[in-house]
C-alpha cells in the first residue's frame, strides 16, 4: 500500500473504520484461548454463531481465513459480515516483487525514467554473485528466503538513493549483512543488542571471505578482497529512550573505523525515571576499540533490550502491568560543534563531524531491520525522519506485543501509536493481548485446519489444563511461563496434565475427581478450535492497524512510503516491508 498525498485521506478513512470494527470485538481480541474455560469465553459468542459453530468440523472453518474460498454452509448474516470485514480490513499478504516504478511513486520530484536510468544494471551480477553458496552456511531455509528477498529490495533502494552504505539494526549473527556485502556490494554496519552474536558474525564473515577468495584462485582470478569490505559489527542496546543523536554517533564512529576514544566517554544519560521493579539503572556507556573486524562499540541504555527475538519464545504475565520505560525527548537534529571525544547529555547532531574532505556523501546510509522487534522499529523510523544522513529505510517488523503503548505507560514517544492521526482515533488503543495476537501465523494455521490433524485438540488440552491449575492454585499467575511440550498430540490428557504441571513447577498429583472433570471438558474441543479460528481471523486486521500507523507517521513528516509483502507468508508470516526514501 502506497501512502502519499493522493492516498492519505482514503487510508485515514480506512483506519477509522478498521479501529471502530476492532472495538466491537474486544471480547475476542483480548481473550486468550487458554482461558477458554476459566473465563467462559463461549458465553460471549453470539447465540446464532454458537448454533452453527458447535458441531462445525475444522475443515469447514478454513474459509474464515481465506478470502476466495467458498462458504461451506449457511451462516448468520452477522457472521458473514464479520468475516467480510476481516478480509476488507486486512492488507493483502500474497508475496510481491518490488518494482522500479514503486520507487518512482515515492519521489514527487523525480520521474520513473530517472529511476529506471539509475537501475539500468540492476539485473547484472555483482562482484560476488557467483559465490553465493558460501553465504548459505549456518542459515536456515526461512532465514535464507528472507535475506535473499530483502537483499534484492535493498539493492533497488540503494541504487535509487545512490547510497552504498547500510546500517542493519537487530542483525543477529549477520546473515543479511554478509549477503549485502558479498552479493550486492554494500558497505555494512550491523547493530545488535546481544554481545554474543558479534564474534560469531565476525567468524562467519571471515570464513565466507576465505572461501570466496579460495574459489577465485581456483578459477584463475587474481583479484583479492580488501579486509575493509567485511561488515563492521557493533553491539548496541537500542531502547525507546535511545535518542537519534546517540544512535547516529555510534553509526558514524563505526563508519570512521578509528580509535577516536578509548575507555568510557562522557554520556551522562539521565536515569532518574528509568527505574523499574527489580532493575537498577545503569549509566550509559560507549566502548570503542580500534581493531577492524572486531569493533566493540557498546551503548548500554537502562531498560529492556529490543533487539531481534523469536515471537514464539516471549510471553508476558497478563496479570502484571507493563514495565515502565522512559524516553529522553529529542529535538530535531541541529548543528553542533561537539568534538569526537567530548559528548555531553545534549544530543549529538547529525550534521556535525563532517569528513576531512568536507563531503557528506561518505556519511549517507540506509537503515534496515529484518524482524526488528518491539520499540526498535519505531526508533529506526524516528532516526530516519530526523536525520538527513539516513537516505532510505526498509523495515520488517515483528514482536508487536513488546511495543510501548501510550495507553498503558507514560512514554513519549511511544512505540504505538506513532502517528498523530491514529493517536486521536477514539478506538485506537491496543491491549497486550491484541498486539500479541497480531504476531500469530494465520496463513500456516489455514493449512492445519484443512488437514485437521489431532494436534488441533491441543488448544482444548491447554485450556482444560489451565482450569485444573486454577482449581489447585487460584492465585497462580497464568501466562507467566511458556508451556512447551513436544509431541503433545501423542499424549493422553492425564499424561499431558502431569507433564504440564511438572514443567510449570507445580505438584503433578491431581485429585482423581478433578482430573475427571478436566477430561470431561475435552468434548468441547471443536468449540475451542472455532473460537481460536475466529480470533485468529482478526490477527491481520490488528497488524494492518500497526503498519498503517507507521506509514501515517512518515507522511505526517513529509515522507511518502510503501508497504509491500516481499516474503512468502507461509514461510515468513511477518512478510511486509516498509519502504521509504528521501
Amino acid at each position: 500500500m502506497l501512502c502519499d498525498r493522493q492516498s492519505v485521506r482514503s487510508i485515514q478513512q480506512y483506519l477509522s473504520q478498521l479501529s471502530e470494527f476492532l472495538s466491537l470485538y474486544t471480547w475476542i481480541v483480548d481473550a486468550y484461548v487458554s482461558d477458554y474455560f476459566t473465563q467462559n469465553h463461549w458465553d460471549n459468542v453470539p447465540v446464532l454463531w454458537k448454533k452453527c459453530l458447535e458441531d462445525t468440523e475444522p475443515t469447514e472453518l478454513a474459509w474464515l481465513l481465506k478470502d476466495n474460498s467458498q462458504v461451506p454452509q449457511v451462516w448468520p448474516l452477522s457472521f458473514l459480515a464479520f468475516r467480510q470485514c476481516t478480509q476488507t480490513y486486512s492488507l493483502t499478504r500474497s508475496q510481491l516483487e518490488v518494482k522500479v516504478h514503486d520507487f518512482s511513486k515515492l519521489d514527487p520530484h523525480g520521474s520513473e525514467q530517472d529511476v529506471k536510468t539509475s537501475l539500468n544494471s540492476l539485473d547484472e551480477p555483482k562482484s560476488e554473485k557467483a559465490y553465493t553458496e558460501y553465504l548459505r552456511k549456518h542459515v536456515k531455509p526461512k532465514k535464507l528466503h528472507e535475506i535473499e528477498r530483502l537483499g534484492k529490495t535493498l539493492r533497488v533502494l540503494g541504487d535509487v538513493c545512490d547510497c552504498q552504505q547500510i546500517v542493519d539494526v537487530g542483525a543477529g549473527q549477520g546473515h543479511l549483512s554478509r549477503l549485502l556485502t558479498f552479493q550486492h556490494g554494500f558497505k555494512v554496519t550491523t547493530v545488535e543488542a546481544e554481545g554474543c552474536h558479534a564474534p560469531k558474525a565476525q567468524k562467519y564473515d571471515r570464513d565466507a571471505q576465505k572461501q570466496i577468495l579460495k574459489a577465485k584462485q581456483k578459477r584463475g582470478h587474481d583479484e583479492t578482497e580488501s579486509e575493509a569490505d567485511l561488515p563492521n559489527h557493533v553491539t548496541c542496546y537500542i531502547t525507546a529512550n535511545t535518542t537519534e543523536g546517540e544512535f547516529l554517533d555510534v553509526v558514524q564512529r563505526s563508519f570512521r573505523r578509528t580509535n577516536v576514544c578509548s575507555g568510557h566517554c562522557g554520556w551522562q544519560h539521565n536515569t532518574e525515571n528509568l527505574r523499574s521493579p527489580g532493575i537498577e539503572p545503569k549509566q550509559s556507556r560507549l566502548v570503542s576499540e580500534s581493531k577492524r573486524g572486531s569493533d566493540s562499540n557498546l551503548l548500554d541504555v537502562a531498560g529492556v533490550s529490543t533487539g531481534r527475538c523469536s515471537t514464539d519464545s516471549y510471553k508476558e504475565p497478563r496479570q502484571l502491568q507493563e514495565q515502565p520505560h522512559s524516553d529522553t525527548s529529542c529535538d530535531k537534529c541541529r548543528p553542533s560543534s561537539t568534538s569526537d571525544c567530548s559528548q555531553t547529555s545534549d544530543h549529538i547532531s547529525c550534521r556535525s563531524r563532517r569528513s576531512s574532505s568536507g563531503r557528506d556523501t561518505d556519511r549517507r546510509f540506509l537503515l534496515t531491520g529484518l524482524h526488528a522487534c518491539g520499540d526498535l522499529t519505531p526508533t529506526m523510523l524516528r532516526v530516519f525522519t530526523s536525520c538527513p544522513d539516513v537516505q532510505g529505510v526498509a523495515s520488517v517488523s515483528c514482536c508487536y506485543m513488546k511495543l510501548s503503548t501510550a495507553g498503558n505507560i507514560e512514554v513519549t514517544p511511544a512505540g504505538y501509536p506513532m502517528s498523530d492521526f491514529v493517536s486521536n482515533l477514539p478506538h485506537s488503543a491496543l491491549s497486550y493481548e491484541a498486539r500479541e495476537m497480531a504476531c500469530h501465523f494465520a496463513d500456516s494455521y489455514l493449512q492445519r485446519l484443512k488437514d485437521s490433524p489431532p494436534s488441533l485438540k491441543l488448544h482444548c488440552y491447554r485450556a482444560a489444563l489451565q482450569w485444573i491449575i486454577l482449581q489447585l492454585q487460584p492465585n497462580f499467575v497464568t501466562g507467566a511461563q511458556k508451556l512447551t511440550i513436544r509431541k503433545a498430540e501423542s499424549l493422553t490428557f492425564p499424561q499431558y496434565v502431569k507433564l504440564g504441571l511438572h514443567r510449570l513447577g507445580l505438584d503433578s498429583d491431581v485429585p482423581e475427581e478433578m482430573l475427571e472433570k478436566g477430561t470431561a471438558l475435552l468434548v468441547h474441543w471443536r468449540e475451542v478450535v472455532a473460537f481460536y479460528t475466529i480470533r485468529l481471523s482478526l490477527s491481520p486486521v490488528v497488524e494492518t492497524l500497526l503498519l498503517l500507523d507507521r506509514q501515517l507517521y512518515l507522511y505526517e513528516r513529509g515522507i511518502s512510503s510503501l508497504l509491500k509483502p516481499v516474503f512468502d507468508p507461509k514461510t515468513s508470516p511477518r512478510n511486509f516491508v516498509l519502504l521509504a526514501r528521501k
